[in-house]
């Protein structure tokens, strides 16, 4: 008689995100089960409800560290290129983060847990805003970006990658299609502008 399959956690995880994102909260255990080649008693034994579940499948823990977009730009290279860098980044986590906060908005029995994904100092997002705040600091104050807040250039790096991305994930055609890209590249160029020091405006 064959052994039963083994299976890790990231591997249930993995098949009911990919089925939760598709088609919301209401995707039954069985129909994750299947997906994930188990029986329906192997999810419960490591998620005692379909609740615990959905809210483990829809963690960040493991999606993005904000201290990634930066560790490799600080202080070295050209600062228009590694804006663009960040700005990459940032894309692919807003990728992550936004399609799963949508379907928490969806899970009305889970609102009261969008604070954490969303709001407050230790969310993603908010990580993540305020690690690109500190480093553009860090680069003014090293003469490399000309002066100016650094918290509101933040916001609106963040903010215009935030708004491509939700349109992009909840398919409304908004604006004037463009791939991600080419609105990096041409975002940067026009942030750049008014961010660089003077001298150094190309």
């Amino acid at each position: 008689m064959p052994r039963p399959r083994t299976i890790t956690n990231e591997e249930i995880l993995d098949a009911a995100r990919e089925l939760f994102l598709q088609r919301g909260p209401s995707v039954s255990t069985a129909e994750i089960a299947r997906r994930a080649g188990i029986s329906e008693g192997t999810i419960f034994k490591r998620y005692p409800t379909k609740d615990a579940l959905f809210m483990a499948a829809m963690g960040l823990e493991a999606a993005a560290d904000p201290s990634t977009f930066l560790k490799d730009v600080k202080g070295s290279g050209s600062m228009k290129e590694n804006l663009g860098c960040i700005a990459r980044q940032m894309l692919s986590f807003f990728r992550e983060l936004i399609p799963r906060v949508i379907a928490m908005h969806a899970h009305p029995k889970l609102a009261a847990h969008q604070h954490g994904i969303l709001k407050g100092p230790n969310s993603p997002h908010c990580q993540a805003h305020n690690a690109l705040s500190a480093h553009l600091q860090l680069e003014m104050d090293a003469g490399r970006l000309g002066r100016g807040d650094p918290e509101l250039m933040a916001r609106v790096l963040s903010a215009s990658l935030w708004n491509f991305v939700f349109f992009e994930t909840i398919k409304a055609q908004v604006y004037k299609h463009m791939e991600g890209d080419d609105y990096v590249d041409q975002l940067v160029d026009l942030l750049w502008s008014g961010m660089a020091p003077e001298g150094d405006r190309s």
